[in-house]
């Protein structure tokens, strides 16, 4: 989907690494284009070409996107990185992911959840796919422009904006689970944690030291 219009007189020219058995394209409209790509590998990393398109004021398309077929999500494969469970006062929560397998995962076949007797409140987690590659980050707030606001100094990086669970300012359980309810990763958080010596908790997150340590160590 293309920020503006194109003129369809003039033909896309793709291109594509590592290739495959077959690659079209044709337009659905004058600002969307759709690429037919035969046959993906799973996990497998693409590099899609677009190139010689032009607008109508003659402006040449020349543009790369990557993208790739998700995998299935094991256990750990993504893991929580950063909770932000205290806001400052309006402020939104985050949770912030990272994806340390060598799979593409796709974000959106996932569930946020808490605690309350139960694993309670699954909101699945944004409202399309969303593709995350091995090394990647994502922040999962409500407002991410309140999260941008609040701290700019750290980067705009990747947001979905998406429902979360009610996660309370003292003490609860984050859970990230699976579609089938298997736990992919969770962290028992408690404002305990926070280092002795803050003079504010508010709007402080706990983070992981390190991204192995397994599930739940509040050591890491």
């Amino acid at each position: 989907i293309f920020s503006e219009s194109l003129d369809t007189l003039f033909p896309i020219s793709l291109e594509i690494s590592p290739s495959v058995g077959a690659l079209s394209g044709s337009f659905l409209s004058l600002d969307t284009y759709q690429v037919n790509a035969f046959t993906l590998v799973e996990n497998e990393t693409y590099i899609l070409g677009l190139f010689d398109g032009q607008d109508c004021w003659g402006n040449l398309l020349h543009d790369s996107v990557h993208f790739g077929l998700p995998g299935d999500i094991q256990p750990e494969d993504i893991i929580l990185n950063e909770i932000l469970f205290d806001p400052k006062t309006g402020g939104s929560d985050f949770v912030e992911v990272y994806n340390v397998s060598e799979k593409i995962l796709d974000l959106h076949q996932l569930y946020l959840a808490n605690w309350d007797d139960s694993i309670t409140s699954f909101e699945q987690i944004g409202s399309d796919q969303f593709l995350l590659f091995p090394g990647e980050y994502a922040t999962l707030t409500e407002d991410s422009t309140d999260i941008i606001n609040d701290f700019a100094i750290y980067g705009i990086g990747r947001f979905i904006d998406t429902e979360l669970p009610t996660y309370p300012n003292d003490s609860g359980t984050v859970y990230l689970l699976r579609g089938d309810s298997t736990i992919i990763d969770y962290f028992h958080y408690d404002d305990d944690f926070h280092f002795a010596l803050l003079n504010t908790e508010d709007g402080k997150s706990l983070e992981r030291i390190t991204f192995g340590g397994g599930m739940n160590n509040p050591d890491n």
